[in-house]
């Protein structure tokens, strides 16, 4: 399937049909989020969510009837990385002669995505020679992702020399090599300001 985004919304369509030969009476659908998906919605079937299970209760599906269709929105959180696999069991009270064939899974690759932006001011003006300037670099993440192992290079300008720098979240600290200072920020939240 196509990749997820951590901080989204994904949308799962679920199908499910009775190919018989007999009508399968009190079917359910059920789908147990993983780690980081959180239920919002569904449609097509009266469908409850408790914690990370979704049960969706379709009665009865008569034999060879069309296929049903439930789509459940989830939202996918920020922080989520690595491959997200979901999968969805329908059962009935109806013995089933082919039960293999009741359970399918969606095993989808995430794909952060993290608008990290950046704004840069002096906070000496005018500059006398010989006294110390200050800069502010001021930046955020507008996500919808975690953004990972952030840096913030700035190369001084000529005349210059880097004294100090300090970072406003996490850990984060900064070094100089020659005219480029470069503040290791580690992890940047959607919506985390940083200075």
């Amino acid at each position: 399937g196509s990749a997820v985004t951590p901080g989204g919304q994904r949308t799962y369509r679920i199908r499910v049909s009775n190919v018989g030969p007999s009508d399968a009476d009190n079917v359910l659908v059920t789908d147990v989020l993983p780690s980081g998906l959180t239920f919002d919605s569904a449609t097509g079937a009266s469908c409850t969510a408790v914690g990370q299970t979704i049960t969706c209760s379709l009665g009865t599906l008569v034999a060879g009837a069309p296929v049903m269709m439930i789509t459940v929105v989830v939202i996918v959180d920020a922080s989520v990385t690595g491959p997200v696999s979901n999968t969805a069991t329908v059962i009935s009270s109806t013995p089933d002669p082919e039960p293999l064939n009741n359970e399918a899974t969606s095993q989808d690759p995430s794909a952060p995505a993290a608008d990290v932006s950046l704004t840069k001011t002096d906070l000496s003006d005018p500059v006398l020679a010989g006294t110390q300037l200050t800069y502010r670099l001021t930046g955020s993440n507008a996500g919808p992702s975690t953004a990972r192992s952030v840096v913030v290079s700035d190369t001084l300008p000529p005349g210059t020399s880097f004294v100090a720098g300090t970072v406003t979240i996490g850990t984060g600290s900064c070094t100089a090599s020659g005219a480029t200072v470069s503040c290791s920020l580690g992890t940047l939240l959607p919506g985390a300001p940083l200075t």
